[in-house]
């Protein structure tokens, strides 16, 4: 045996003392699909904690340096203020995008929706809480006969349905399917993901440093609260009956973003889910 002392402190190396040495050699070799600039790459956003490079954050907003072209055209868009509330148009990757006409799909998702609803009674209950509660709130709206016949190249209905938490017995969280497809494309596949404008857990950190007292919040609803700007919200129509399941469906438009968008993951202000 011997010894040699490296970079990273000694090590020992032959076999020891009375011990036969074994002739079999096993020689393996791994074979990997990624590229070492994919496997660096990899490596530095691991390592980094956070940190970007080529581009600078003041209070956490992303400045434009070293954005791509998506990015830049994304950050056009978002944001106005309109009444106290953040305004923002849906993040399209072009101005020229039509959509196919979904409809027949997605009341055959509401037909499904409607036998799940059929076995359960309770289900169809709060179902329907949560739907009025969007409704009282404006977080969706129902569109007057005149307005629902208006149909323009980005018209698109969204198929929506329940998610239960076994942690929540009580509680139904209504999920509208962005990324439906139909003719071999979806909402989400004509969206943008936008720049990240998530705060970072580095600067959170660091900023908590500087001072003596360092304050938390929980602001509820939050993500509820940015609107949709009037001409985009034509794409993010649902079917729903009024009163009940009996009655032919209606339309309406949800008028804040959605969760399960593309540009819902973190272009806005990367949403904590409670679902």
């Amino acid at each position: 045996m011997q010894g040699q002392r490296g970079p990273l402190g000694w090590v020992i190396t032959g076999t020891m003392d009375k011990t036969e040495v074994n002739k079999n050699i096993s020689v393996n070799f791994t074979h990997c699909d990624k590229t070492l600039h994919d496997q660096i790459e990899s490596f530095w956003n691991i390592e980094g904690c956070g940190t970007k490079a080529g581009t600078s954050r003041q209070g956490d907003g992303l400045l434009s340096e070293g954005m791509s072209k998506e990015d830049k055209r994304a950050q056009e868009i978002l944001f106005t203020i309109k009444n106290g509330h953040y305004e923002t148009g849906l993040l399209w990757k072009a101005d020229d995008i039509v959509l196919p006409d979904y409809r027949k799909q997605a009341e055959r998702r509401l037909e499904s929706l409607k036998r799940r609803f059929q076995r359960d009674l309770s289900l169809e209950h709060k179902y329907r809480t949560v739907m009025d509660d969007y409704l009282v709130k404006g977080y969706a709206r129902r569109l007057p006969p005149n307005e629902a016949l208006v149909s323009g190249q980005r018209k698109w209905y969204l198929p929506h349905f329940p998610v239960l938490n076994p942690n929540k017995p009580g509680k139904v969280r209504i999920v509208f399917d962005a990324a439906a497809e139909f003719e071999n494309t979806s909402l989400n596949k004509n969206l943008l993901q936008g720049p990240d404008h998530t705060n970072s857990l580095v600067g959170v950190l660091m900023r908590f440093r500087q001072e003596n007292v360092g304050l938390a919040a929980d602001i509820e609803s939050m993500f509820d609260q940015i609107k949709v700007m009037p001409e985009d919200q034509d794409s993010l129509r649902f079917l729903w009956w009024p009163n009940d399941t009996k009655e032919e469906p209606e339309e309406y438009v949800m008028t804040i973003h959605i969760f399960g968008a593309t540009d819902s993951l973190r272009s806005k202000f990367g949403p904590k889910e409670d679902g």
